[in-house]
């Protein structure tokens, strides 16, 4: 696998975010790989800016990306602390790297995040 960077999302990087999301769940994008809800919910977007920055914005809540060596963003997982538990959402891989290990690092630094909040 190739030299990836977990780092936390930051307002700036939200397109990038909700392309990833997107291209990962719907549309013929989201047919490269395994995650695709093409051929159960209609349309081509998933979810908005909009709704990732209120999920950003939320108090508790941090978005991992993982990135490769050039900077692009290839994954993402957001993590929100609620009371006694942590709620984890928006998980994507893009769907040329799925199934190549790079989700189970982000759950791996999902799980390393919830254990240190």
């Amino acid at each position: 696998m190739e030299e990836i960077k977990i780092r936390t999302g930051l307002p700036a990087d939200i397109p990038v975010i909700v392309r990833l999301l997107n291209a990962a769940y719907r549309g013929s994008s989201s047919r490269r790989g395994w995650t695709t809800e093409a051929d159960l919910i209609g349309g081509e977007v998933r979810t908005d800016e909009q709704d990732v920055t209120r999920v950003m914005a939320l108090s508790g809540s941090v978005f991992l990306l993982a990135v490769d060596s050039s900077g692009r963003i290839l994954g993402c997982v957001n993590l929100q602390l609620r009371e006694a538990s942590v709620y984890l959402g928006m998980f994507a891989v893009d769907p040329e790297k799925q199934g190549g290990g790079l989700g189970g690092r982000l759950m791996s630094e999902a799980e390393k995040w919830t254990m240190e909040a």
